[in-house]
């Protein structure tokens, strides 16, 4: 089976996943950040492992998202945005190209708004 196969089911996770973290910050408008459960096929499925996404909104209707994957179970409770931002920080860190995407959305963002 060829890669190209999966493409359909990880497109729709990701824009049902980019309808839900718009819809939730369009209800949460003071936040910046959100972790939230990964939806099937929006990252690598692990046997031992659960999906999870970081989301940073860097400009109303542009977000930037963070895969990783925990051990269970899922956290107890809704992050802070303290909570999410500093995970957040925590994976762009390990990441060497990390904060240059994010930089780059935003600057991306700031444009538009001109």
């Amino acid at each position: 089976m060829s890669e190209t196969a999966f493409l359909p089911h990880v497109i729709a996770a990701c824009e049902a996943a980019s309808a839900a973290d718009r819809a939730w910050f369009k209800a949460n408008p003071d936040r910046s950040h959100r972790i939230r459960r990964a939806f099937f096929g929006e990252t690598p499925q692990h046997p031992d492992l659960l999906g999870f996404v970081v989301v940073r909104q860097v400009a109303l209707g542009v977000r930037v998202r963070a895969l990783y994957l925990r051990q269970p179970p899922s956290p107890p409770h809704e992050a802070t945005e303290d909570e999410a931002a500093s995970l957040f920080r925590k994976i762009m860190d390990s990441q060497p190209q990390g904060w240059g995407f994010v930089g780059a959305m935003e600057q991306i963002a700031r444009e538009g708004q001109r």
